[in-house]
């Protein structure tokens, strides 16, 4: 019996392991948003990354410079189209207000890779929308 005990305790903490350990990748967070798709934030207000420039030095390269990631937006706001561009590092844009919001930009995934390619479909802009 005690045997028995033992062995169902055992594989309970197998699969409570397990299943700690496993990661969802196909649910994205709130905040990652994908390239051609058009975002609703509010009745007035939506927004596209219409394209997405990375620059960033790859991992694995030797850079003279870091590089950066420019991102065009289109922004609709009531009746009006505002086409502009962002920059992950630029922080003279970084963050900017729209429409009552706060549009900041943390990060832009995955980060190259030297002799990766990455296409467009695959990249994340990671960005806070803030309520002002």
């Amino acid at each position: 019996m005690q045997d028995h005990i033992t062995k169902l305790v055992l594989l309970f903490l197998f699969f409570l392991a397990t299943s700690m350990s496993c990661e969802k990748e196909d649910v994205e967070p709130s905040n990652h948003y994908k390239i051609d798709i058009e975002y609703s934030i509010s009745p007035n207000l939506s927004f596209t990354i219409s394209n997405i420039n990375d620059s960033r030095c790859p991992e694995g390269a030797r850079c003279f410079w870091e590089g950066d990631v420019a991102m065009d937006f289109l922004i609709e706001e009531g009746n009006s189209v505002i086409d502009t561009t962002l920059d992950l590092s630029y922080h003279r844009d970084n963050p900017s207000e729209f429409g009552g919001y706060r549009f900041e930009i943390t990060d832009v995934l995955p980060y190259p890779k030297l002799g990766t390619v990455i296409e467009l479909d695959e990249v994340r802009v990671v960005m806070d929308l803030v309520k002002q």
